[in-house]
C-alpha cells in the first residue's frame, strides 16, 4: 500500500498520527472534554491556595500597615495644627465682621474660612478613624476564601497549528502554512489570591482589609487577565517517545502555552514530564 501523501509540516517530518483512526481516541477526547475542570485542578493545583503566596501577602500587608500608621499619625498632627490656625484666623475675621457688618467682601471671606474649617474637621475625623482601624487590625489570619473554579473560555477539538510571518515595516504577510493539528486547545482563566483594601502599587490602605480572589493581575498601570493556554495531545498508546517528542516540540515552535499528554498507559510518565510536558493518565 502506498504511503499517504504528506499535507502538513508535521507529516513531512515523517509523523502520521494513526491514533486518529482508532475509536478509543475519540473516547479519550470525550472523557477529557467532560473532565476538563478536574484535569485543570489537578495539573495546576488550583483547588488550594499557595502557602507562599498567602505568606507573601501577609508580609506585604503588615509592612504597609506599619508605614501607613506612622504616616497617618504625622498627618493627624499636621491637620490638628492647621485646624487650630484656621480657628484663630476665623475668630479674628468674625471680630472684624462684627466691627464692620457692611463689609460684604469680609462676609464671603468668613464663609469660605468656615467651609475650610469644617472640611478640616472632617479630615481629622477620617484620619482618627483610620488610625483606630489600623491599630485594631489583628492581621489577615487563615480564613481564606474557597478558590473559584477556573473559567474555561474555549475548548477546540483538532486545533489547527499554523505559521505566518509578518513584516511590520513593509506590512508583508507570508502564506499561512498548516503545521499540524493538536487534539484539543483549551483556554482558561484562573483566580489568584489577593487582598481588598490595599493599594499595593502605592502601598496605601484604602478600605477594609480582607482576603479575596480575582481573575485580574495588577502590575503598575497594566491590568492582565490570568489567562492560560494548554494544548492536549491524546494517545491510545505511545508507540515511541521519539515520535511523540518530535510532534510536541514541533508544536512548541508555533504555540505558547503548556502541553499535556493523556494516555491510558502511564509507564512513560516520568520521561514525558522530564522533557517539560505534562501528563495525565486516562482512567
Amino acid at each position: 500500500m502506498a504511503k499517504p501523501k504528506a499535507k502538513t509540516l508535521q507529516q513531512k517530518l515523517g509523523f502520521f498520527d494513526e491514533d486518529l483512526k482508532r475509536p478509543e481516541h475519540d473516547d479519550i477526547i470525550k472523557w477529557t472534554d467532560k473532565n476538563l475542570e478536574t484535569i485543570l485542578f489537578k495539573l495546576y493545583n488550583l483547588e488550594n491556595w499557595s502557602e507562599k503566596t498567602k505568606n507573601d501577602l501577609i508580609e506585604k500587608v503588615e509592612k504597609i500597615k506599619i508605614k501607613e500608621l506612622s504616616e497617618e499619625k504625622d498627618l493627624l498632627k499636621k491637620l490638628k495644627s492647621e485646624l487650630e490656625d484656621k480657628f484663630n484666623l476665623l475668630k479674628e475675621s468674625k471680630k472684624g465682621l462684627e466691627k464692620n457688618p457692611e463689609a460684604y467682601w469680609r462676609k464671603s471671606e468668613v464663609k469660605k474660612m468656615e467651609e475650610e474649617y469644617n472640611e478640616k474637621k472632617i479630615n481629622i475625623e477620617q484620619s482618627e478613624k483610620k488610625i483606630i482601624y489600623i491599630e485594631n487590625f489583628e492581621g489577615l489570619g487563615n480564613n481564606l476564601p474557597k478558590r473559584n473554579k477556573p473559567r474555561i473560555i474555549e475548548r477546540i477539538w483538532e486545533y489547527t497549528v499554523t505559521n505566518q510571518s509578518y513584516n511590520q515595516r513593509t506590512g508583508y504577510k507570508s502564506t499561512k502554512n498548516i503545521i499540524g493539528f493538536v487534539d484539543m486547545k483549551v483556554n482558561f482563566i484562573y483566580n489568584r489570591l489577593t487582598v481588598t483594601g490595599i493599594d499595593f502599587e502605592n502601598k496605601k490602605i484604602i478600605g477594609k482589609i480582607k482576603w479575596t480572589q480575582t481573575e485580574k493581575h495588577y502590575k503598575s498601570w497594566e491590568e492582565k487577565l490570568l489567562n492560560h493556554n494548554i494544548y492536549i495531545e491524546v494517545k491510545t498508546k505511545i508507540t515511541t517517545l521519539g515520535e511523540l517528542f518530535r510532534q510536541l516540540n514541533t508544536y512548541k515552535e508555533y504555540l505558547k502555552g503548556d502541553f499535556l499528554v493523556i494516555c491510558p498507559d502511564d509507564s512513560e510518565k516520568e520521561t514525558i514530564e522530564n522533557q517539560g510536558f505534562k501528563f495525565i493518565k486516562y482512567e
